[in-house]
């Protein structure tokens, strides 16, 4: 009766464990080679008083992949200043909406050649490089206007055709579009700083417009630029305004306003996110749990160059095991971890945060096995000297070789240790007993025994030469503890004597 209930027991843990992996993702990230990477600085505190000018633009940004040495681009809305750039679309952190980015100090050298070579790009973190105009002047919007107007919107749209526009119209026509669109993609900040709209819509809604392949480039219909810049300015765009320099230099300054007051407000709620992390940053933690609370992801791992300052970040591979072994055990060995199967039977083992890993503190079980009894045997039972030996040996290969998969190897060899050991002591004594033969053979067993004698000859010597010094030495000093003897007696009878006189005297 006994027997079929543990029976009933046990396949009902096995039902339990075929099937709870069904709905749980797990990260494997013992081969960074094959995923994607990039560079993290984590940046210093920034002054959330500090005033910047700002201006709005759309540029291809690209990212550096450090796996493969290749880069994608993507059409991002920023806004920029020089000491800073916004970016309003990325999806490189989870959390943040607004991306605040410093500039990196690098070399033209130094930028990977997947990157154009035909204008300056600005290094980011995240390993984003961006063309930005750091050095815009709403006062020389002329020498302004020529830079962005050549350098920047003719990627994606042709700027001459039907309805052309003067260059400066068409600079402020494109900034008023860009405010009020992006003004409708984030809701002005409540309490709990949360936006109200995917930024994504915008961009499909912006590409649309605009065309983002540099090959098909779409013409912009002027009618949006006219629109918004009527919208913001309240005066119509047109070429008539370069005779009305009053109108003209009061809708500039009014674009100017608004757009540094969008980027005011994106740079408070940017910068005041950006300390709460650093100061979150710098409690204590293992680099991967405080990159992973730094980006708000999970399934990334950081490897550190720079203490608290620099690392490379990889990009895990999500993974749905095909059987998680709740009880921590099996088939009579114990896990500190919990052990999943994967992909082609892979054995692994889980962390408390699903990370996956080659190698886990193992031992035979004692008794019915549950979680609490599991923990225990880990956490108070002594290791056996056999069970410490193996764990060591498999911590030391697993540390030299992370990629290795040896959850199978270890398994056996535990499950199996008496045979294990068996065997290592057999091959060990063959192994030496082989070597003697051949040796023998070779008569270095011979030479090796001469070789012995003399040196044993030689150490009998040393050893007969040190007992008969030690004989002489001995010899003498017994000669000169007695000769010190008799200084001290005599010196004492000459004091008894001078005492007895001194008494007579008396």
């Amino acid at each position: 009766m006994f027997l079929i209930m543990l029976l009933f027991i046990q396949s009902f843990i096995k039902a339990y464990e075929v099937n709870s992996g069904k709905n749980n993702i797990f990260y494997d990230c013992n081969d960074n080679s094959k995923h994607d990477q990039f560079d993290l600085t984590i940046p210093k505190f920034c002054n959330i008083k500090e005033s910047n000018l700002w201006h709005m633009d759309v540029k291809k940004v690209y990212q550096y992949h450090i796996n493969n040495h290749s880069c994608t681009s993507s059409l991002e809305i920023l806004i920029i200043s020089k000491n800073f750039t916004m970016l309003l679309t990325s999806n490189l952190n989870k959390v943040e909406n607004i991306l605040l980015m410093d500039y990196i100090e690098t070399n033209n050298y130094n930028i990977p050649s997947c990157i154009p070579k035909d204008k300056k790009y600005f290094h980011f973190n995240y390993n984003i490089f961006v063309d930005v105009e750091k050095n815009f002047e709403w006062k020389n919007i002329n020498v302004s206007t020529e830079r962005l107007i050549e350098k920047s919107f003719t990627e994606i749209i042709n700027l001459y055709h039907r309805n052309e526009l003067n260059k400066n119209f068409l600079l402020l026509g494109i900034e008023s579009f860009l405010l009020v669109k992006s003004q409708t993609m984030k809701d002005i900040f409540n309490k709990n700083y949360y936006t109200t709209e995917s930024p994504r819509k915008f961009i499909k809604f912006f590409k649309k417009v605009f065309g983002t392949d540099s090959e098909t480039k779409n013409e912009l219909d002027f009618s949006n630029t006219v629109n918004t810049f009527k919208e913001v300015t309240n005066v119509a765009l047109s070429n008539k305004l370069a005779g009305n320099k009053e109108s003209y230099y009061k809708a500039m300054e009014k674009i100017k306003s608004r757009i540094n007051e969008l980027g005011e407000m994106y740079y408070k709620e940017a910068c005041n996110t950006r300390n709460e992390k650093i100061k979150r940053f710098n409690d204590k933690g293992t680099s991967d749990e405080k990159v992973r609370q730094f980006l708000g992801r999970e399934g990334i791992k950081a490897q550190e160059f720079e203490p608290n300052r620099k690392y490379i970040i990889s990009q895990c591979k999500e993974v749905i095991p095909k059987m998680i072994y709740e009880q921590r055990n099996i088939k009579n060995i114990c896990y500190k971890l919990k052990p999943v199967i994967v992909g082609r039977s892979l054995l692994m083992f889980a962390d408390k945060k699903n990370y996956l890993h080659h190698f886990s503190e193992s031992r035979i079980c004692h008794s019915l096995i549950d979680y609490d009894y599991v923990m225990e045997t880990f956490d108070d039972i002594k290791m056996g000297f056999i069970e410490s030996c193996f764990n060591n040996i498999f911590r030391g290969i697993n540390s030299t070789f992370k990629g290795l998969s040896m959850g199978w190897i270890s398994h056996y060899f535990f499950r199996y240790q008496n045979y294990v050991i068996l065997c290592l002591v057999l091959t060990i004594v063959s192994t030496l007993f082989y070597f003697y033969i051949l040796l023998k053979k070779w008569k270095v067993i011979d030479v090796l025994e001469k070789f012995f004698e003399s040196i044993g000859a030689i150490l009998k010597g040393i050893w007969i030469i040190i007992t008969e010094l030690g004989k002489i030495f001995s010899v003498i000093f017994d000669a000169i503890n007695k000769l010190q003897n008799k200084k001290i007696k005599k010196k004492n009878n000459i004091n008894n004597v001078e005492d007895i006189e001194m008494a007579a005297s008396v």
